[in-house]
């Protein structure tokens, strides 16, 4: 009898040398992540084997950063619609699985002052049902507690949405072909204040704010309509580093710290109970005077009770939410800067005067044969008795003389006065209807911030 084979169930072929990691496979997709090396830069490429086709190829890291960064692990989130890619030096991106673009970069932290590896990452599915909790149910809609700060935000008014500046498409993404030209992933366009502000998944209408139009659908309940991130709520990923540290995210995103378990332990493997807050890890340990590694068969139980209760997520919903209004309120402000200041592509409204009595004062020197115009004497003189200067009105040109308020017929003046009022209405109505709303939100988050802050 013929020794058995294995069959292939699919056969690839690349263009160019590429790495397959443990964890490159889809737990319930025929679809496989494939790392190349290009140009001292490494490259996530996901191929669906069943098929033999790639889906899409991106590179990884920014800038400078990209040349150095090496992908050394992989993770799949528990709806499989997301790709933990581990870094070194080490840093956790999230991928879309749809086109590859990067949704959040996580930093790992240490209080070991040498750089660190990061040697392992999952995501574990939790299947326990956290919070509970005394408060009957008739009290509690969608985990939001009755008169929380969450509880007062959903009955308020819903905020302006606003643009996102990902949103604005450029000349390349109009007119380019579908798929001619190779996805990277861009720098982030979000303050660092921002970018490192500890956050679950975005939440607009959470935090009051009416959700873009291009965005993800999100029920008004403050839950999100895909039954995929359902799968994800509560999820657990975690990171390990050479040092003896496990970093944990709530729902992948959210910080919850690091734990310690020695400056000479690292895990090599690592699981966590689907309904209690315990992992089970395999540690192991260099011997002493050698480069042998000792790993213990039996595992080494972690209990985190803090995961079984409800104060974690309701941190990170805090936390989120003053993260959505005060990046809110910043875009606002920026708006606001940019209609009075101007931007790189236009002026603002304060730019007109100044040129407009430039312009004036010149044709009063040159023109006038005045040594030392003075065109805000001339307008003062227009607006109190109406009446105007040989070189105010040959300026204006086009203005009826015989009027008594000719200024009121400019062209000019009625450009100025138009431009004015609606840069001078818009930021009465941003800081009435938009900053003050978003602030007074905030206060009530941060007020409940600080209780938790004094338990």
């Amino acid at each position: 009898m013929e020794a058995s084979t294995l069959s292939p169930l699919s056969l690839l072929q690349f263009p160019s040398s590429t790495r397959l990691l443990t964890s490159a496979c889809c737990p319930d997709k025929d679809l496989v992540v494939l790392i190349s090396r290009l140009g001292g830069r490494d490259r996530l490429s996901l191929w669906n084997y069943s098929h033999g086709s790639k889906a899409w190829e991106v590179d990884v890291g920014v800038g400078d950063e990209s040349v150095l960064a090496e992908i050394t692990g992989l993770a799949w989130s528990p709806d499989g619609q997301t790709i933990a890619v581990v870094h070194n030096p080490p840093q956790v991106t999230l991928h879309s699985l749809q086109d590859g673009a990067k949704r959040l970069t996580l930093h790992i932290s240490s209080s070991n002052a040498h750089v660190h590896r990061i040697v392992g990452v999952w995501w574990f599915q939790d299947e326990r049902s956290v919070g509970a909790s005394s408060i009957p149910d008739i009290f509690k809609r969608n985990d939001v507690v009755t008169g929380s700060a969450h509880a007062i935000l959903r009955k308020l008014p819903l905020l302006d949405t606003l643009q996102e500046d990902s949103q604005r498409l450029t000349a390349t993404d109009l007119f380019a072909f579908q798929g001619s030209q190779t996805k990277s992933s861009s720098k982030s366009l979000f303050p660092s204040i921002i970018n490192e502000w500890p956050t679950l998944a975005p939440d607009p209408l959470g935090a009051s704010i009416s959700a873009p139009p291009l965005g993800r659908s999100i029920d008004q309940s403050g839950g999100s309509s895909d039954e995929a991130d359902e799968i994800d709520f509560h999820s657990i990923l975690a990171v390990t580093d050479d040092h003896g540290y496990l970093h944990c995210f709530l729902d992948g995103s959210f910080p919850l710290g690091n734990i310690s378990l020695g400056p000479d332990l690292s895990i090599k493997s690592l699981f966590k109970d689907p309904k209690r807050p315990i992992f089970f890890a395999h540690l192991s340990i260099r011997v002493l005077e050698s480069e042998a590694v000792a790993t213990s068969l039996g595992p080494t139980f972690i209990n985190v009770p803090l995961l079984g209760k409800r104060y974690p997520r309701d941190l990170a919903k805090l936390s989120s939410t003053a993260r959505e209004l005060m990046w809110y309120t910043m875009r606002v402000v920026d708006e606001m800067q940019t209609t009075w200041y101007g931007s790189e592509a236009f002026g603002g409204a304060r730019d007109l005067g100044p040129k407009w009595i430039q312009a004036l004062e010149t044709k009063q020197k040159e023109q006038f044969g005045q040594d030392e115009p003075d065109a805000i004497l001339d307008l003062t003189t227009l607006l109190v008795t109406g009446r105007a200067t040989d070189s105010l009105l040959d300026f204006l040109g086009s203005g009826d003389q015989t009027s008594e308020r000719p200024y009121l017929y400019i062209k000019g003046i009625q450009k100025w006065e138009s431009t004015m009022t609606e840069a001078l209405v818009k930021l009465r109505d941003y800081s009435e209807k938009r900053i003050a709303p978003a602030c007074q939100r905030l206060h009530l988050v941060l007020e409940e911030l600080q209780g938790w802050s004094q338990l």
